[in-house]
């Protein structure tokens, strides 16, 4: 008996100096799991969101506040395109929300009140619209995504996480709100490309930098399209090709055939961009808050080609959509330096 307590004693010493050299040595820190990546986030954000409401409920996501115009834009389209890859719920077009933000002179990175906000998601006919929030907390950002019912203002989810700060979202920040595009330099020989149509494009033979230089806006003077640009629908290439772009002070004419190369048949092709019976609309791809709305839309005289013109236009690089559903889109046009000579 004697020796069994002697025993249990020997072996409570060892544990608690166990206990105790384990106290004294520095822990591993722990991994912080709730830390992930911006694109990871509103994934999350998107599922969350999608498991809330009924099937088919129509949904506007509306507004993201943060500092950046292009990290507002990259948040609110990546949402919509998870949501609309789910096929659960109507998705309400950006260029739609984005024509009807214009109309309230809504922002789409400032700060908007929740009435305002509602009053957007009437106007558009959504049940439920989608807002959101960048914050800085030391070496990580805060995002806050939120979905309220039109009606009654009522909050339905409630999505926060810390997002890293990495080369993604870093990128997204640095362009700020201001419009300008960061500087960029091309060699001789560079040559615009434009996704969509899988082909680089030249207007005449010059060549095509970044647009940075150029904000403000391209010089007048006719630009020809070679090869032409090709438009798309839901990812897949159309039969729309842009042949040439004149510009003449603020206004810009984008001209679009149904043929990759010579004189084609009148364009329409899966939409009508002409006679403004469907929404059209011009963004400015390094200023995605700036867009445009169509001020006349036509058939070219003695031609067959269709045209479409904007004006008080700034820029270089845009993104020019017709608003069938699924909308077709030259996804990134680029004027070049020098018009036609």
């Amino acid at each position: 008996m004697k020796r069994a307590k002697t025993v249990l004693t020997v072996l409570s010493v060892m544990l608690i100096a166990a206990l105790v050299g384990c106290a004294g040595s520095a822990a591993p820190a722990a991994s912080d799991s709730s830390v992930m990546t911006l694109d990871m986030a509103i994934k999350e954000a998107a599922e969350q969101i999608d498991g809330r409401f009924e099937a088919n409920s129509k949904i506007a996501l509306v507004n993201f506040n943060s500092s950046s115009d292009q990290f507002s834009a990259y948040v609110l389209d990546e949402l919509t395109a998870n949501l609309v890859d789910s096929r659960h719920l109507e998705v309400i077009d950006r260029q739609e929300i984005e024509l009807r933000r214009g109309e309230l002179n809504l922002q789409m990175s400032g700060e908007v009140s929740d009435d305002s906000m509602q009053a957007l998601g009437r106007t558009l006919g959504a049940q439920n619209i989608v807002s959101g929030s960048l914050t800085s907390i030391g070496d990580v950002y805060r995002i806050v995504i939120r979905a309220l019912n039109v009606e009654s203002g009522r909050v339905e989810v409630q999505y926060r996480n810390n997002i890293v700060n990495d080369a993604v979202v870093t990128a997204l920040l640095g362009s700020g709100s201001s419009g300008q595009a960061s500087t960029g330099s091309t060699s001789a020989g560079s040559q615009s490309t434009a996704s969509g149509g899988g082909e680089t494009a030249t207007a005449s033979g010059n060549t095509a930098p970044a647009a940075a230089a150029r904000a403000t806006g391209a010089k007048n003077g006719t630009y020809t399209i070679f090869p032409r640009l090709q438009a798309t629908q839901a990812g897949r290439p159309v039969d729309a090709y842009m042949e040439k772009i004149t510009v003449s002070g603020g206004y810009v004419t984008f001209f679009i055939t149904s043929v990759p190369r010579g004189v084609g048949g009148y364009y329409s092709t899966a939409g009508n961009w002409y006679h403004g019976r469907r929404l059209v609309l011009l963004q400015d791809l390094d200023n995605p808050a700036r867009t445009y709305n169509v001020i006349n839309s036509d058939s070219e005289a003695g031609n067959i080609n269709v045209f479409v013109t904007f004006e008080n236009v700034r820029g270089t690089r845009f993104r020019l959509n017709e608003g069938s559903q699924p909308s077709i889109a030259f996804e990134e046009i680029i004027i070049p330096d020098e018009p036609d000579e």
